[in-house]
C-alpha cells in the first residue's frame, strides 16, 4: 500500500481542472498542501480543505517560489497554457521547469505534468516547449516522474463541454477541423491518482508515464458523441487542411486567440496514450462513456463549487 499521509507537498498550477481534483485527493489522504497561485482570492472554494495553505505569488517570482518551496517534501509542477505567444510558452513551460529544477535542489521528489506528443522536434511552438521542459526535469539531481497524459476530460473540462458549447453556437453546421487527428481521452480522476501515486512510489522515479484513456478517439468522434449527447442535430463538415490554416491564420488575430496557427500545427501531431502506466499503478482507466452523459453541458462554476462543498461535508446546491 502507499501512503501519502503527513508529506508536504507544494503544488505548482493548482488552481486549473487537474489541480483542483489533485490537490483534493492528496488532502484526502492526509498531505499537507500548499499551493502557490498568482490570485488565491479567485479561489475561495477552495478554502474549504482542511491542511491547504494557499500563498499570493507567481512561479516567475524567485522569493515567492523559495517561500512555496521551504520545508517541503515533493513538489508537483501543473504549469501550463494550450497557447500564447512564443515569450508566454518559453516563460512557462521552459525558463520555469529549469527554475524549479534549481531551486527545489532539497525536495525527495518532482512530479512534472506534461502532454503526451510533448517533443522538442515537435511542430509546434507548444509541443516543442513541453518537450524542452521535460529535458530539463531530467536533468534533476532530485528524483523525478513526468506525467504526459492525452487530452483529459472530467466533470468541468474544457474537452466536451467546449465541445458542447461550439455545437450550440454554430449556425447550423459544425466546422470540423483535423477530423481524423486523435486522442486516448483519460478522466482527470486517473490523472490526479497517477500523480498522487508517482509521489510515493519509487519504483515510478526516472520514468516518464504516458496517461491514456481505454479508447482511442477522433476529433470527428468526440464531436459526433457531444452532438447526440446534447440531443444536436448540427451538421459536421470535415475542413480541409489548406483551409483549416487559413483559418487558423485569421482567428488567430481574434481576441483571445480563439484558435491559432500553433493550435493547429499541435492537431497535426496525435494525442495517444496507452492504459499501461495506468494499471502499473493500480488504477483502473474511467471510460468516456462512464461519466460525460452525466455533467456535459452542466455549468462549471456551479459544479466546481459543488466539488469543494462536499469535500467540506456540505450538500450540492440546488441547480
Amino acid at each position: 500500500m502507499y501512503t501519502i499521509k503527513g508529506k508536504r507537498i507544494v503544488v505548482f498550477g493548482g488552481t486549473g481542472f487537474v489541480g483542483r481534483e489533485l490537490i483534493s485527493r492528496l488532502v484526502r489522504a492526509g498531505a499537507y498542501v500548499t499551493l502557490l497561485a498568482r490570485h488565491p482570492q479567485r479561489h475561495q472554494e477552495m478554502g474549504v480543505l482542511s491542511r491547504l495553505r494557499m500563498i499570493s505569488g507567481d512561479v516567475r517570482d524567485a522569493a515567492c517560489v523559495g517561500q512555496a518551496l521551504s520545508g517541503q517534501d515533493a513538489a508537483v509542477n501543473l504549469v501550463g497554457v494550450l497557447d500564447g505567444p512564443p515569450r508566454q510558452l518559453q516563460a512557462l513551460h521552459v525558463d520555469w521547469p529549469k527554475r524549479l529544477v534549481e531551486s527545489g535542489r532539497e525536495l525527495q521528489r518532482i512530479v512534472h505534468v506534461s502532454a503526451a506528443n510533448a517533443d522538442v522536434d515537435g511542430p509546434s511552438r507548444y509541443l516543442a516547449t513541453k518537450g524542452e521542459g521535460e529535458a530539463a526535469i531530467m536533468r534533476s539531481q532530485v528524483p523525478w516522474t513526468i506525467a504526459a497524459p492525452s487530452v483529459i476530460f472530467g466533470i468541468g473540462d474544457t474537452l466536451f463541454n467546449k465541445f458542447a458549447l461550439l455545437l450550440r453556437l454554430s449556425p447550423g453546421a459544425m466546422p470540423v477541423v483535423r477530423p481524423r487527428a486523435r486522442f486516448s481521452p483519460v478522466h482527470v480522476g486517473n490523472v490526479a491518482e497517477a500523480i498522487l501515486r508517482s509521489l510515493v512510489h519509487d519504483d515510478t522515479a526516472g520514468r516518464r508515464l504516458a496517461l491514456g484513456g481505454p479508447e482511442t478517439w477522433t476529433m470527428r468522434e468526440m464531436l459526433d458523441y457531444t452532438r447526440r449527447q446534447i440531443g444536436s442535430h448540427k451538421l459536421l463538415v470535415d475542413v480541409p487542411d489548406a483551409f483549416a490554416r487559413m483559418q487558423a491564420g485569421a482567428m488567430g488575430l481574434l481576441p483571445g486567440r480563439p484558435f491559432s496557427p500553433d493550435q493547429y500545427r499541435t492537431l497535426s501531431v496525435d494525442a495517444m496514450a496507452d492504459t499501461a502506466a495506468l494499471r502499473e499503478l493500480g488504477i483502473e482507466p474511467t471510460a468516456v462513456e462512464a461519466v460525460v452523459p452525466s455533467y456535459i453541458g452542466r455549468d462549471r462554476r456551479q459544479v466546481r463549487f459543488d466539488q469543494f462543498r462536499q469535500e467540506a461535508g456540505g450538500a450540492p446546491t440546488d441547480r
